[in-house]
């Protein structure tokens, strides 16, 4: 199943990056840094930086929203030419509405439908129910490596993708999540 039924479809004008190259599943969490799921979408398309999924918890209530079928990459990695890939390494992306220095205060309603979305990806997309890194606060250096990231499996969050900057989605509760 590439299209996920917990989530509302709004795949109108996302574009992917194409097929996935190689490597383990795995999934990528990532914050907005903007509190609207509506500003995140446009700079979704202005950016062309499409994620598979956005969460929101906007007036206590959770939503998904899916924008691209799981079977292809998406685009809110940044990949710098002559380096690894990013994107295309079979990554499940997951953008969350809201700020990494505010993670670790996200409500637990949210984050348990955040986690329902993990779990139906685990199960449709092969992303394994584990994580090997620490999520920390914004500014702690947490990269992998680019041989760490060509055989990571599991879920990591956009502050460990070798040669990119940001820094979200912070000190997400990760053990909660899984």
């Amino acid at each position: 199943m590439e299209w996920c039924p917990l989530a509302l479809r709004d795949d109108a004008g996302a574009r992917d990056a194409g097929a996935f190259v190689a490597g383990p599943p795995r999934g990528v969490l990532h914050t907005t840094e903007g509190p609207t799921y509506l500003g995140a979408r446009a700079a979704y398309a202005e950016a062309n930086s499409w994620p598979h999924f956005t969460v929101t918890f906007e007036g206590g209530v959770f939503k998904a929203h899916q924008h691209l079928s799981v079977a292809v990459s998406a685009r809110s990695l940044e990949h710098r030419a002559g380096t690894v890939q990013t994107n295309r390494q079979s990554a499940i992306q997951i953008e969350i509405v809201g700020k990494a220095a505010e993670a670790p205060n996200f409500p637990t309603q949210y984050l348990d439908g955040l986690a329902n979305i993990m779990r139906w990806i685990e199960a449709n997309a092969g992303v394994d129910r584990s994580c090997d890194v620490t999520f920390t606060v914004p500014g702690a250096e947490t990269r992998l490596t680019d041989a760490q990231w060509l055989s990571y499996a599991g879920w990591c969050g956009h502050q460990h993708v070798p040669n990119n900057e940001h820094q979200d989605p912070g000190a997400i509760d990760i053990g909660y999540l899984l």
